[in-house]
């Protein structure tokens, strides 16, 4: 016959409580059996399996076990007391009981509410409410930053005033944490990338000095992100460019999601240079290994501003990356959709005279119009129908370079028109153009 005096069967635990355990046993033949016949192991049952707590111990009749405040944070747990006995005739009892936790509830808030928070590894919207045995060290994990709705929020303090996002406690010793947030509205766009014009060299000069970028266009795209790994052996599209010595530039325009001061990062093998608003923010333009430099500029929430970058692969590993962060959200690739492709003609994109260019054509609601010019003008552009009315016309001031304008024709009739122009020094000639 065998006993367990202590724990009591009623009795339930805490973190950082101990187990004390006891027991009696008689045989019939031997009589009262002693600490030498006696055995005990203790496991904590979590879920469906068990994990060792106190390995077997022999030859004691009683003991402790002193259950940890760090680990399993599942309120499905349990502590299994195995205690086993042996005659001198090694035949034995075995008497198991198992102890169970004490368990309380706490909620976790966020101000405003809706914010996911990290409670112990598991994500969770909020206010949420969780039951964990008590005294259990817990761990809560405000994000930093969070997008949502489409809102930035951005972690202030807690309820008592702690700034640090990383909350901890024994669970019981408080059981209502609200998490304050700054909110900010984002600008999230709709973009689709930036227009990727690739170059190849001829030779190492060609890429130091920049005049690769004169060379005809090898390869032109959209690209979605700005994060490239080529390695050793392959480059951006290997029917097309060597995969040494080849030059690339990216241009259009960026969304800033909302106003602060932004820092890009450029993560390059070999020379990049970056910039925003016409304004150079990095230049490292040369022969590196993987390497990471940054720039800052303060940008206005909701406003789109021009952006270029260019890179050159001189040999050996390629690669190039584009991320930026704020002091609210952490480094990150800059995503697609705040990236605008620049609408540019390929063939005007290296050219350093006079062009005139219409995209698209046919046009639905608007054509753009791209002026290369060498000159500072004002020029009156004017739209004709077939029958020679006039259907559209505007002032327009022609800067050196390249210059875009837009012709709104979405109340136009399905059609050809005539573009002209007139009062400019430059040679411009008359372009036909279909509206849909």
């Amino acid at each position: 016959t065998l006993n367990i005096l202590s724990p009591d069967p009623s009795w339930k635990y805490r973190g950082g409580d101990t187990i004390f355990f006891n027991a009696s046993a008689i045989d019939l033949e031997d009589g009262k059996l002693f600490a030498d016949a006696f055995s005990w192991r203790v496991d904590f049952h979590h879920e469906d399996h068990d994990h060792p707590a106190l390995d077997e111990t022999f030859g004691i009749q009683k003991g402790f076990y002193v259950i940890p405040r760090l680990g399993e944070t599942s309120e499905n747990v349990l502590y299994r007391l195995t205690c086993t006995v042996k005659d001198k005739q090694g035949l034995v009892r075995t008497v198991v009981r198992d102890i169970l936790p004490k368990k309380i509830s706490f909620i976790v808030r966020t101000e405003p509410s809706g914010i996911n928070i990290n409670v112990d590894g598991q994500r969770l919207k909020t206010p949420a409410t969780v039951t964990s045995v008590e005294g259990i060290r817990r761990v809560i994990t405000a994000p930093v930053s969070q997008i949502n709705n489409p809102k930035l929020y951005g972690f202030n303090s807690w309820g008592n005033g702690q700034k640090e996002p990383i909350y901890t406690f024994l669970a019981g010793e408080q059981n209502d944490f609200l998490a304050k947030y700054d909110t900010k509205n984002l600008s999230i766009g709709n973009g689709s990338g930036l227009k990727g014009r690739y170059f190849q060299a001829v030779n190492t000069l060609a890429l130091n000095d920049g005049s690769v970028y004169k060379n005809p266009i090898a390869l032109s795209r959209v690209d979605t992100v700005i994060d490239f790994d080529w390695g050793f052996e392959f480059s951006p599209d290997i029917t097309r460019l060597k995969i040494d010595l080849f030059a690339a530039r990216w241009s259009g325009q960026i969304l800033a999601p909302y106003t602060d001061e932004y820092t890009f990062y450029l993560a390059s093998d070999d020379g990049v240079r970056l910039w925003i608003n016409d304004k150079l923010i990095i230049d490292q333009w040369v022969n590196q290994a993987i390497t990471e430099v940054n720039g800052k500029i303060k940008l206005e929430g909701g406003k789109r501003y021009n952006i270029k970058l260019e890179y050159y692969e001189s040999g050996g590993q390629a690669a190039v990356k584009m991320s930026w962060s704020t002091p609210l959200f952490n480094k990150v690739i800059i995503p697609k959709l705040q990236l605008f492709p620049d609408p540019t003609p390929d063939d005007l994109s290296t050219r350093l005279d006079f062009a005139v260019r219409v995209y698209p054509s046919p046009a639905k609601d608007e054509m753009k119009l791209f002026i290369r010019s060498i000159l500072n003008e004002k020029v009156q552009v004017r739209l004709f129908d077939t029958n020679g009315r006039l259907v559209y016309q505007q002032p327009i001031e022609v800067n050196i370079g390249l210059n875009q304008f837009q012709i709104p024709v979405s109340e136009l009739p399905i059609g050809l028109y005539i573009l002209s122009f007139t009062g400019g020094i430059n040679n411009y000639e008359a372009i036909k153009v279909m509206k849909n």
